[in-house]
């Protein structure tokens, strides 16, 4: 199609140059149907200088490396963090037509996402990002460094106990865990086998702890589903036919808002408060959100001082996790802070 018609508003021309949208003779066709105009510049045309501009001038196929980050920014296809991953797997093709490129994108990204974990950093924060599918809770009861995994860390408060003289630990709040029965001692497990364990599973809830603290408490705990959804509530006990994982913790954000004295309403105490090493859990995107800080002010929840410094990370919910002497972060085999003490601990935060 050409002349007149091909003037009129609405056509995709496949031509060398837009030339203010005016006659141009490099024009070899134009269509109102976008995928039959793209279909008409070959390959062989391409590499003539040929192009698929729309009715407004604008070239639509092909399109260079930096049209596409920039439009699947803007578009929102892919997140800022993603462009530079995007860009490294797209380096090598010169011309990728937009929509086959979201395409790909949308068949592969969840996938990637999936399976990625990244290190992030905000307000000088190092922070794990971890795709809730691959982020595993076990309960180990050794001490701290004394562990094969390649990337964990210490989760969940726990309580010390002794018998027979052997020292054990047991959790406290809630905790859905995967163990290992035979490499915990005998005292531990028989604890634990009167709450319940199941298939190398500890299921242990608030309403089962041996202290009052708890008991009766509804506390702030991370669940990963089945299904690997991932969210923070309130639990005294849980189903177990639902949960995967469970870890609680003191809350510091709930809901988008800040937690000043709420924790205490849980059954926490102020002796978590202290300043030293803190662990804490973060909610983004189904996403799971590891990170550390170490606190100055004398109550690190009150005084708004972790609050302060994640405000802004858009984090739906946070919880404390252990942290003190029990302290111990290792990322990719190599220790990221570690207090003194290499105490016993009762369960740790893993990354599959």
């Amino acid at each position: 199609m050409k002349n007149k018609e091909s003037e009129q508003m609405g056509y995709y021309r496949v031509r060398k140059n837009w030339n203010n949208g005016k006659w141009d003779s490099s024009q070899i066709c134009a269509y109102t149907d976008k995928q039959k105009a793209i279909q008409e510049c070959t390959e062989e045309r391409v590499q003539q200088g040929y192009k698929v501009f729309d009715p407004d001038g604008k070239v639509v196929y092909p399109i260079t490396l930096e049209k596409q980050t920039k439009v699947l920014k803007n578009d929102g296809v892919i997140p800022d963090d993603e462009i530079e991953y995007w860009n490294d797997i797209f380096n090598r093709k010169k011309l990728v037509h937009l929509d086959d490129l979201n395409v790909i994108i949308n068949r592969y990204s969840k996938l990637l996402n999936k399976n990625e974990t990244k290190i992030v950093s905000h307000n000088g924060i190092c922070m794990l990002r971890i795709p809730s599918n691959r982020f595993q809770i076990k309960l180990v009861d050794k001490s701290k460094s004394n562990l094969d995994e390649d990337t964990y860390f210490n989760l969940g408060y726990f309580a010390n106990f002794k018998e027979d003289g052997i020292f054990f630990t047991l959790p406290v709040a809630n905790l859905v865990a995967d163990t290992d029965e035979n490499t915990l001692s005998s005292p531990c497990l028989k604890y634990l086998k009167e709450r319940k364990v199941k298939d190398n599973k500890v299921y242990f809830y608030a309403s089962q702890n041996a202290s009052d603290q708890f008991k009766t408490k509804d506390v702030s705990t991370l669940i990963i589903c089945n299904d690997n959804t991932v969210f923070i509530d309130k639990y005294n006990s849980l189903y177990d036919e639902d949960v995967k994982y469970a870890v609680s913790g003191a809350p510091i954000i709930i809901d988008g808002l800040r937690v000043t004295t709420e924790y205490l309403d849980e059954g926490w105490d102020n002796s978590i408060v202290r300043p030293t090493v803190h662990g804490f859990l973060g909610i983004k995107d189904n996403y799971i959100y590891y990170f550390y800080i170490e606190t100055k002010t004398s109550n690190c929840i009150t005084s708004g001082e972790v609050y302060d410094k994640i405000k802004d990370c858009g984090f739906s919910d946070v919880i404390k996790v252990d942290g003190g002497g029990s302290f111990y972060c290792k990322i990719n085999g190599e220790i990221q802070k570690s207090t003194s003490e290499n105490r016993q601990i009762n369960n740790i935060g893993v990354v599959m």
